[in-house]
């Protein structure tokens, strides 16, 4: 019996094939079945001036990394010239005690399009970060728990009416983190209480947003993703060294962040892979969403890993269609933040073998 299996041994050792191959960006283990791990192909980092229209929360304040500014644009009626008595009232969605101060507008803005160098998407500001009326202080507030009440000046205020360009607030003072208020579209918008003689009126914004600028330099060494002013990753992958008949079991994207060099004050977080249509050309690149994932800011140092094995299946059949992908943290407009990322890498693992069954 011994003999027996100590035959068995060294026929294992014989004749089974425990090669490695290697190549650039790849390890490969052969056998029946594969594992392979993938660095891209071509990677690019970009950042740009997104359109934040406050559906997430209207975010104000200055770190070492953003400056953040809110616009607001109320109608308001001529009748309201000369009243005695104006009231902004905000509620506050993330607190912090950022002061700021309030100035009308003097150029139209549109809420969808606006951005810190951007009025409306083929107007640009005059001055980056909105062109207002730097001797008319309409007021000053400084960030309060639930909500804050700041008295506007009635001799300014006909400026905001005439105009009809609404008015900015601007931080006075370095945080580390941002103030946010709530946004027109919830029950807890932004208001104006007017009165004038006998005559009392509750107004509420027809527009707004919050524009932003970065104020950091991306280490050259990384890739990064991040939201507020948008950072996307781009990234491809060639995918000549998988067999037309490999049956795909897993195939997944690990990113490994780099949180003690990033700013990422949030929690419970959100990312986005973005397939793209076609050719990269930065943010002018067509896409459409493939896979959004939670993921929590402690997962950070361990890696995120993300599924993307029906992605890989599709450019396997249509190896034409592979244009890459981009990621980035969702929604784009949510609060200010980013993660520098070390190299991605794509590990898929297959059967070459035809006679096994199809997993997928």
């Amino acid at each position: 019996m011994k003999i027996k299996y100590l035959l068995f041994l060294i026929s294992l050792i014989l004749f089974c094939d425990h090669r490695q191959v290697g190549k650039e960006g790849i390890k490969e283990r052969v056998g029946k079945d594969t594992l392979i791990e993938l660095l891209p192909k071509e990677n690019e980092k970009f950042g740009f001036f997104y359109p934040c229209y406050g559906e997430e929360g209207l975010f104000l304040g200055r770190n070492a990394y953003y400056e953040a500014r809110v616009l607001l644009k109320f109608l308001i009626d001529t009748i309201w010239l000369n009243s005695q008595e104006i009231k902004l009232i905000l509620y506050t969605k993330n607190f912090e005690k950022v002061k700021f101060y309030i100035y009308p507008l003097k150029l139209e803005w549109d809420e969808k399009e606006v951005t810190w160098k951007l009025a409306k998407k083929d107007i640009r500001w005059i001055f980056y970060g909105g062109d207002y009326y730097e001797n008319l202080l309409l007021g000053s507030g400084e960030g309060e728990k639930d909500s804050l009440i700041i008295f506007l000046s009635p001799n300014y205020f006909d400026t905001v009416i005439k105009t009809n360009c609404g008015m900015i607030l601007i931080p006075k003072e370095i945080k580390e983190n941002l103030l946010s208020f709530y946004p027109r579209t919830d029950r807890k918008s932004p208001k104006i209480c007017i009165k004038k003689n006998n005559k009392e009126d509750t107004l509420y914004p027809i527009g707004n947003a919050y524009i932003i600028d970065t104020l950091f330099v991306i280490p050259e060494d990384y890739l990064v993703i991040g939201t507020g002013y948008n950072f996307f990753t781009y990234l491809k992958f060639d995918l000549k060294n998988i067999p037309k008949e490999a049956n795909i079991i897993n195939a997944d994207l690990f990113l490994t962040g780099e949180s003690g060099n990033s700013y990422f004050p949030i929690d419970t977080n959100e990312i986005i892979v973005l397939k793209l249509l076609k050719e990269y050309e930065k943010e002018k690149t067509p896409y459409e969403i493939f896979k959004r994932q939670i993921f929590y800011r402690d997962s950070i140092k361990n890696g995120i890993k993300i599924d993307i094995k029906s992605l890989i299946k599709f450019w396997l059949e249509k190896p034409d269609s592979n244009f890459g992908i981009f990621i980035n943290l969702y929604p784009f407009s949510s609060y200010p933040r980013y993660l520098l990322l070390k190299e991605p890498k794509l590990k898929i693992f297959y059967f070459k073998d035809s006679k096994f069954r199809n997993w997928g």
